[in-house]
């Protein structure tokens, strides 16, 4: 498609085309790929001063930074990305925004902001029918309420965000969201439910292919039954 696009001149075609290919390579984190087309993406698209188009390139570079582990930049991204789409009124842009700067907060242990962030995404997300941030940002909502202290709301939103991914068939929230759940199991002194939803996990991983969300099911498990 990019090349097609090219050959017509088809600026704004093309930059789509460079942003479908950072999605595929961030998914299959592609490292090489990501770190290639990301920044010919954002230039192009400032090039033909599409800012939709910039706040999508924006998004992904930041997730890109995400994955390899430089947070300022991927923070920096975001806070250019965020108020763009929402000036912009580009829903989709926004809502990615929103949620991967949620989880980027989570990790950095800003639950304040982790919790503001992933319910604009997930509200957002609802009114657009998006069933695929949806539950990322329900997952992390959830996590997030958790290290709050907040247990029965953060299993409400990761059992809503998991009955989501169930009906949609989402591999990726159904290779996660579980490893969730059975997190905060354990943390709560639950170790059956805990050993349950992380068994699930691994299964599931395993048909997916998504090794992170293996490796992380299997640690849990490893914690789960020297405490059993």
């Amino acid at each position: 498609m990019r090349e097609v696009c090219r050959i017509a001149g088809d600026l704004e075609g093309e930059c789509r085309a460079l942003l479908g290919i950072c999605h595929v390579a961030t998914n299959a984190r592609d490292v090489t790929s990501m770190e290639q087309y990301c920044p010919e993406a954002r230039a192009l698209a400032e090039r033909i001063g599409n800012q939709a188009l910039m706040a999508e390139a924006d998004n992904a570079w930041a997730v890109y930074r995400m994955v390899s582990g430089e947070l300022a930049e991927a923070e920096a991204a975001y806070e250019r990305s965020i108020p763009m789409a929402r000036s912009l009124k580009h829903r989709p842009a926004l809502i990615i925004g929103l949620a991967y700067s949620g989880i980027l907060r989570f990790w950095r242990s800003d639950y304040a902001g982790a919790e503001r962030e992933n319910v604009e995404a997930s509200q957002l997300a609802a009114a657009a029918r998006d069933g695929f941030h949806l539950p990322l940002s329900l997952s992390y909502l959830g996590l997030t309420l958790a290290n709050r202290g907040r247990i029965s709301e953060a299993m409400a939103s990761m059992q809503e965000g998991l009955d989501m991914a169930r009906r949609n068939n989402n591999a990726v929230a159904l290779s996660r969201i579980p490893n969730g759940i059975g997190w905060v199991s354990r943390e709560i002194g639950d170790l059956r439910t805990a050993i349950e939803f992380n068994e699930g996990c691994v299964e599931v991983s395993r048909r997916t292919r998504a090794a992170e969300a293996e490796a992380n099911a299997l640690l849990n498990l490893v914690y789960d039954y020297l405490l059993a």
